[in-house]
């Protein structure tokens, strides 16, 4: 992806992540494609800094700056 955008999957592959270069995320079911989670970014507020999913894909983790930490089920 260009402009700094980025994607991931979660390791069970039911999850696709995307960040658009602005900072936002939105989380994908990749059985019907359709926007499960999307979290905007607010500058000087709620960046998404970083993610990472739980081994089984259950649980993802949003670190944000100024430091906050999300868990989303």
């Amino acid at each position: 992806m260009e402009g700094g955008d980025t994607a991931g999957f979660s390791p069970d592959n039911r999850w696709l992540i995307t960040k658009t270069g602005a900072g936002a995320l939105t989380v994908w079911g990749t059985q019907t494609w359709r926007s499960e989670i999307a979290i905007d970014s607010v500058p000087n507020v709620l960046t998404p800094w970083s993610w990472h999913f739980s081994p089984d894909g259950r649980w993802l983790v949003v670190i944000t700056a100024p430091g906050d930490i999300q868990l989303w089920d």
